[in-house]
């Protein structure tokens, strides 16, 4: 996870989450916001972290002061993906981007599925999980392959059986 400077010059903006989590504990995980926008009249005060991923995926998270409420945008539409990078617990979810339009393009994501495989060091597979998109599966899968050792993971297109 790299900052990234802000504003961000994305071709698209993809709302992909709302959580709730206080900001205390967004600060311990990303460090001091990146941009702090004062209060104004007729808007919120907001603090603002954005972060880019070697897979291309960024992010900007914004903070509304005064609440416990996220919102995660993206350059991608893939909600799942923001929140496995950021490791937001599932429990502090609530709203995740399915299937949705960008205001700039007004272009629907189509739903896909695929998923992700293990192999155990006795030659048994089994499906981990069951993604929208390709790359937020082949990130899941570097992920665990760098966690785990004898074993092995791939991506397939599809659901698991």
């Amino acid at each position: 996870m790299h900052p990234l400077v802000m504003p961000l010059s994305w071709n698209d903006i993809w709302s992909l989450a709302a959580f709730d989590m206080d900001r205390e504990e967004g600060a311990r995980r990303w460090g001091s916001p990146h941009q702090e926008e004062p209060e104004m009249s007729g808007s919120q005060a907001l603090d603002t972290w954005a972060f880019g991923f070697e897979c291309g995926l960024q992010v900007a998270l914004s903070f509304y002061k005064h609440s416990r409420s996220w919102l995660v945008e993206g350059n991608l539409p893939e909600p799942e993906h923001a929140l496995l990078h950021l490791e937001i617990p599932g429990e502090c979810v609530n709203w995740r981007g399915e299937r949705i339009c960008s205001w700039r393009t007004s272009r629907e994501t189509e739903p896909e599925s695929w998923t992700v495989w293990r192999q155990d060091d006795h030659g048994n597979r089994f499906p981990m999980d069951v993604l929208a998109t390709e790359r937020t599966a082949r990130c899941l899968a570097n992920l665990y392959e760098a966690r785990a050792h004898k074993q092995s993971y791939w991506v397939e297109r599809g659901s698991a059986p």
